[in-house]
């Protein structure tokens, strides 16, 4: 008698699990069990858990929200489930995927997935994206990767992938590679083969606290507001930079006493390739602002370096984070 797997859904609300209400706007009504429900296909294919975490728009998720469902996930795996899947808003998808695929430690595939399209409305992506998941989480060729986003039978690595377009269907891609694989007939189709080889995960954050905002550098902004970030007892700061990494010349004095308190990264705000190291010298390069203290993001957008150093800062690695961010920051 051939088993069948058992698969684990955690849902944290999101465009996914909204309908249409009386005013006509999407708002929150659906439980992790309806967007089973929907899917009678899914009682062929694996016996479901559902964990309902929370019931929100993704704007309003927490680091407690997502490392909840992360655990939950974990316990799920170590208990003999063949995959996971998380749902939630697409907003921050990219982030929390990320952010989860800093701390998986399980061969099975951890997978976030969502909808741009409420169930209410004409051609909602739900249940397709959610059913490749499901396919994606089942499948042997995504066990070993880590976390995956499949959206659009399309399945991306976590820490590549970003959300390209605020209302598209395709709005999530991988700048640097494109997927790794996609979905037909039902079967997950290796694109490409991402190396075997994993950064050991990072110890699961012990507190919650630490503050790392994202100050993004444009034409003509002086340095007044970093210069006053810097005094409101953040812990670190990611900076979008121009280019390849560059800052006005009038700002690396701010920019070097602030390395000497707090972490300062330096990332591209352009959406895609890396911070550069030994391309350009003149003040506010990076060769500049390298001497003056700060960590370059490498491939990571502003968005994932936050994420990055919040994990190491609000973990047990925090007094040797400038290790820990380069080991992860310079792998594309």
């Amino acid at each position: 008698m051939v088993q069948i797997p058992r698969l684990a859904i955690a849902s944290l609300g999101g465009t996914i699990a909204m309908k249409i209400g009386p005013d006509g706007a999407a708002i929150p009504a659906l439980s992790g069990d309806d967007l089973v429900q929907a899917i009678p296909q899914l009682r062929n294919l694996a016996t479901v858990t559902v964990q309902a975490i929370a019931n929100v728009g993704s704007p309003s998720l927490t680091f407690q929200h997502i490392l909840k469902a992360v655990e939950w996930a974990r316990e799920q795996c170590k208990s003999g489930a063949s995959g996971a899947i998380i749902t939630q808003g697409t907003d921050t998808l990219e982030e929390s995927s990320y952010l989860a695929d800093l701390i998986w430690d399980c061969p099975q595939p951890l997978i976030f997935t969502g909808a741009m399209r409420s169930a209410g409305d004409p051609g909602a992506d739900g249940p397709a994206n959610l059913w490749a998941s499901a396919l994606t989480a089942l499948s042997p060729q995504a066990r070993d990767l880590g976390v995956l986003t499949v959206f659009n039978e399309e399945v991306h690595l976590a820490r590549r992938v970003m959300k390209q377009h605020s209302t598209a269907l395709s709005t999530f891609h991988s700048p640097a590679s494109g997927p790794i694989a996609y979905l037909e007939e039902d079967e997950v189709v290796p694109f490409w083969q991402p190396p075997a080889q994993r950064t050991v995960p990072l110890p699961v954050p012990d507190t919650y606290n630490m503050r790392v905002p994202i100050l993004e550098v444009g034409l003509g902004q002086d340095y007044e507001t970093l210069a006053a970030l810097g005094q409101s007892g953040i812990h670190g700061i990611v900076l979008a930079a121009l280019g390849s990494g560059h800052v006005p010349q009038d700002w690396p004095d701010t920019v070097e006493e602030l390395a000497t308190r707090i972490p300062v990264i330096i990332t591209s705000r352009t959406g895609a390739g890396s911070t550069t190291r030994h391309t350009y010298g003149y003040p506010g390069a990076e060769l500049d602002l390298l001497k003056r203290g700060v960590e370059l993001g490498g491939h990571l957008s502003a968005r994932k370096a936050r994420i990055l150093l919040w994990a190491i800062l609000s973990g047990a690695h925090k007094d040797d984070w400038r290790q820990q961010f380069a080991l992860r920051a310079q792998t594309p």
